[in-house]
Parts: structure tokens; C-alpha cells; sequence
């Protein structure tokens, strides 16, 4: 996204380390889930942020996103999600998640037919890749924050 934006074109070994270093803290996060049990599959809290994560960086083609559609119904269905996130953030991630493998905007023929300026196309056709990137910016810290996990949420903390 931001490459797009700034219109530059980074070579190959500049977009990896780049990635790769966009993983360190979804990867501290993955360790952390780990660590509490969870690694149940591609609906639980891990396997979500795992196709999130791997979308932000590899997505290209509305079909690369289809990772997703399990993803997104397991927040908007699973209730072991309770836990973790309230409803409305659930909805708000789920959807955001499902949004991403029918997001037409960046159709050619739809952008004709809107008739957007050059930065209007922009964030049109750069508006997966920034949901993603939210969503699993999100996925990460919450993953990560020790005060709200849940296996600590009815401790106090100390005084």
C-alpha cells in the first residue's frame, strides 16, 4: 500500500526485509497464542491472523483473497471469538475481512463508471490492502497485550 502510494517500485530484497520485518510482531504474537494452546486450525485466533498477515503481504488478485471467507465467517460466527473481541468489533473485523474477496472497486470497469479523481482512485483501489493491514494490526495487538488476554481479564492488577 504505502509502495503504491508513493509510487515507488522497491526491489525484490527491499520488499522481503521489508516484510520480514512486518512479521516480527505478528510472529511475537503467533509465540504468545502458541504458548496458550492455541494453534486449533485456520478459525482459530492464530490461523486468523496467520491468513490475515499472509495477505497483507502477498495479496494481489481478488481470488488470493478467498484465504479470507473462513477467516472473516469464523469472527462473525464462532462464538469462542467472545473472548477475545465484543460483537461489534467482531462485526467490524469479520466484515472487513469478508469485504476484501468482493471488493470491486478496483475493477477497471467499476472505476470508469465512478469517474474518480486521482486520489479518490487511489484509495479505491488501494482500500483492501489497508483493511487488511487494520485488521490485522488489530489481530496483533491484541494478540499481544498481556493486561487483556484473556486469561487475565478477571485479575486485578497491582495496586
Amino acid at each position: 500500500v504505502v509502495a503504491k502510494w508513493a509510487q515507488a517500485n522497491p526491489t525484490a530484497p527491499v520488499a522481503l526485509g521489508v516484510m520480514l520485518l512486518l512479521s516480527i510482531a505478528p510472529g511475537w504474537a503467533l509465540f504468545r497464542l502458541r504458548r496458550q494452546g492455541d494453534y486449533a486450525g485456520d478459525q482459530s485466533y492464530s490461523g486468523v491472523l496467520i491468513s490475515t498477515v499472509a495477505m497483507s503481504a502477498l495479496y494481489h488478485h481478488a481470488y488470493d483473497a478467498l484465504l479470507l471467507i473462513p477467516a472473516g465467517l469464523s469472527l462473525l460466527l464462532d462464538g469462542e471469538w467472545r473472548r477475545w473481541f465484543s460483537f461489534p468489533v467482531r462485526i467490524v473485523l469479520g466484515a472487513g475481512l469478508l469485504f476484501v474477496p468482493w471488493n470491486y472497486l478496483s475493477a477497471e470497469v467499476i472505476l470508469d463508471r465512478l469517474n474518480l479523481s486521482p486520489v479518490g482512485e487511489q484509495i479505491a483501489t488501494s482500500s483492501s490492502g489497508i483493511v487488511l493491514v487494520v485488521v490485522g494490526f488489530v489481530l496483533t495487538i491484541r494478540a499481544i497485550q498481556p493486561a487483556i488476554r484473556p486469561a487475565n481479564r478477571n485479575k486485578q492488577p497491582a495496586a
